[in-house]
């Protein structure tokens, strides 16, 4: 049968489909992949026993060479949650306590399982079709009987390549046996051309007889348009007498390596040292008040990435293998240096119990550090990695990121509003501003100490930065004097009612609705990347209003207020619906969610409903100057950002506020006989009565 793969499944022909763990992303590999002009590398090995070491060691020898293709031969696997590679999927396999065959193909690229052999044959192969490039991987057992209808032909382009266990005078052998005069003839009937040079080391080294014999071949189709692929065999694997072979295609372009993106290494920073820096530096900031705000908000940066520098490695490894450290390859290189023998069996037996340890301190961390009353979010994805139940491999977003981010601005444009009820709007919104509140409290007073503090215990590392590229443990670990001149800032800005022009730019991660068709541009989340002071002044404005704004939002939203939450809102239904059927009633429900919530909020009206909420017009003002005149460039992560856009409407994805003012642009929806069930935008409206009219009415 023929399984096709498309990014997120792999093929098990045992039957049905499985999903592949998803342990992270290859960087060098990712751009290696295979065109129309370039044939994938492909890594061929007789592994002897698969192990979880062995594995390790495959990965590092893959990403060094660079392998699109994994073949591996003898892999000794009853069960097929062993065959896990980083990076890659299993595009096939055959179980054998003895034998066993495996085919691994990097996840960017596209496949489908052609064939396989039977069960029951003692030979075994399967086919893979890579980008229109056939890939046959084979396993001979040496006492098996070769036959010319042993094996599938296919057409060009085609490649196979494995353990033949064949002895032939072509490939180096000192005599010609039955089997490889039968495989020499098949080849030569069907066009295939032998990759082999006497140059290359040897296949195979017996540790028993102390030879070398070349039982692993490569066998390759070719036209009048086409090069043959070149083949060379590798240096030695440890716990293995085979040795690895490298299939590779004459390139006819060299790629140009891509800027990898440096990023901090929290993890070795020396947090007393940047907090001496940063305390040092900001004494040459210009005063917290100062009439230029973006001037002054790009000194602060400034320090910071400067006492970053000096105290917080950075950079990135283009080539991460899990377990894989500097001993481990210290431990590589002089096994590879050795000759074969007893040092040499103690090196391998040295670089697997190496990695042994290595993976098993790596699962005792990854265990320790699942705690979900910091973000359950985070454990379970932890969990689900550990028991292979992580998330699908990423597909490639087939919308582009302008078509995207053009819906967001759309979905801020009310087509067909009516002019009456705007006209209406208006003149309200205009005679609050005039108005002198009943009661007024003051807002906008300078933020304490107390009240600063609390909101960078809200901060949570980890998180992405915004457009300013400041990460959170960078104010979270800055010195006294540094936070105390943010705060300072922040005042200002309250005061003052101007913001730096970046905190009004978001860098939008489009990210894809479950369940919804990806062609469509509607079916993506935006969620905004926010810059962090933006937010720590968002979060004490916050703590300011929601205090007052809380007891004024109607009893049936649950949607982020504290006490609240979707299980209650469950519940009440679901016994409102039990009370009703105990009354002899009938109960109908309609749930109703908008459309783009967020997007549509219409600024005006969010202006006049907090006028009518908060008894403060200076901290009205502050919020709806955070609100309005943003703008945004969008990314789907596969293809390049959209181009600037800028927003009329709506309140971001992302942001702290945002939820608290979606309560508030909701609180007044119409009062009716029938209960309302509300989680932010999610409305569940429920009527009982005895007759179905009644209750249809």
């Amino acid at each position: 049968r023929i399984c096709q793969h498309d990014g997120s499944l792999t093929a098990n022909v045992q039957g049905g489909y499985r999903q592949t763990p998803f342990l992270g992303r290859g960087d060098a590999l990712s751009r290696h992949i295979v065109n129309k002009f370039r044939r994938p590398t492909i890594l061929q090995l007789n592994i002897e026993g698969l192990t979880a070491s062995k594995m390790v060691v495959l990965h590092h020898l893959a990403t060094q060479f660079e392998a699109l293709v994994i073949l591996l031969q003898e892999t000794h696997c009853t069960s097929a949650e062993r065959l896990v590679l980083p990076n890659y999927q299993l595009a096939g396999f055959s179980l054998s306590r003895k034998h066993g065959l495996a085919t691994f193909v990097h996840e960017r690229l596209k496949w489908i399982l052609v064939d396989q052999s039977p069960p029951t044959s003692e030979i075994e192969w399967m086919c893979v079709d890579v980008d229109g490039y056939n890939i046959v991987n084979v396993y001979k057992p040496p006492p098996t009987r070769l036959q010319a209808s042993d094996f599938p032909v296919y057409r060009h382009p085609t490649l196979y390549a494995g353990d033949f266990n064949c002895q032939h005078v072509d490939w180096g052998y000192d005599t010609t046996t039955a089997d490889g005069e039968c495989l020499a003839g098949w080849a030569s009937s069907n066009g295939l051309t032998l990759l082999y040079s006497p140059k290359d080391a040897a296949s195979f080294h017996s540790g028993r007889w102390k030879t070398d014999t070349n039982p692993d071949l490569a066998f390759a189709s070719v036209d009048s348009d086409s090069r043959l692929p070149d083949r060379r065999v590798l240096g030695k694997f440890p716990r293995s007498q085979h040795r690895p072979s490298l299939i590779t295609s004459p390139r006819l372009a060299h790629p140009k390596p891509s800027k990898p993106v440096k990023r901090w290494n929290f993890r070795k920073a020396n947090w007393s040292h940047y907090s001496f820096l940063t305390n040092k530096l900001a004494k040459t900031l210009p005063p917290p008040d100062h009439l230029n705000t973006d001037q002054a908000y790009q000194c602060f940066c400034k320090i910071l990435s400067t006492a970053a520098k000096r105290s917080i490695p950075r950079g990135r490894r283009t080539n991460h293998i899990p377990c894989w450290d500097a001993e481990c390859e210290e431990l590589y290189q002089r096994f590879l240096s050795l000759p074969e023998g007893l040092d040499s069996s103690r090196a391998a037996t040295a670089l697997l119990s190496r990695l042994d340890r290595k993976r098993k301190d790596r699962w005792s961390e990854a265990v320790r550090n699942i705690d979900f009353s910091h973000s359950s979010r985070l454990a379970w994805n932890t969990i689900n990695n550990l028991t292979g139940r992580s998330r699908q491999a990423p597909r490639q977003c087939p919308v582009s990121a302008n078509a995207i981010a053009s819906q967001l601005v759309k979905n801020g444009k009310y087509e067909g509003a009516s002019r009456e009820s705007t006209r209406l709007v208006l003149h309200e919104l205009s005679d609050l501003w005039r108005a002198t509140p009943s009661h007024s409290v003051n807002l906008s007073g300078d933020f304490s100490p107390r009240e600063f503090s609390a909101a960078l215990q809200h901060l949570k590392p980890g998180k992405a930065p915004g457009p300013d590229s400041i990460c959170p443990e960078l104010i979270i670990h800055a010195g006294a004097g540094l936070k105390s001149w943010l705060r300072g800032f922040l005042s200002s800005c309250l005061r003052h009612l101007t913001i730096p022009k970046v905190w009004r730019r978001a860098l939008v991660v489009a990210i894809p609705k479950p369940l919804k068709p990806v062609e469509d541009p509607k079916s993506y989340r935006p969620i905004s990347l926010l810059c962090v002071p933006y937010k720590i002044l968002e979060r004490l404005i916050y703590a300011r209003v929601e205090p007052l704004i809380d007891p004024l939002l109607p009893r049936e939203q649950a949607g982020f207020r504290r006490g609240k939450s979707t299980v209650d809102q469950v519940t009440l239904l679901t016994q409102s619906i039990e009370d009703a059927f105990e009354a002899k009633k009938k109960a109908g429900a309609v749930f109703v969610d908008l459309t783009a919530a967020y997007d549509t909020v219409w600024h005006r009206g969010l202006t006049c409903k907090l006028l009518r909420l908060v008894p403060d017009k200076h901290m009205v003002r502050m919020i709806m100057e955070l609100v309005q005149n943003r703008s945004f460039t969008l990314t789907t992560g596969d293809s390049k950002p959209s181009r600037l856009r800028r927003l009329r409407n709506g309140v971001p994805q992302g942001s702290v506020l945002a939820p608290l003012l979606f309560n508030i642009y909701t609180y007044d929806l119409p009062s009716i006989t029938s209960k309302k069930f509300a989680y932010a935008d999610d409305l569940a409206i429920l009527h009982s009565s005895g007759e179905w009219k009644e209750l249809e009415r």
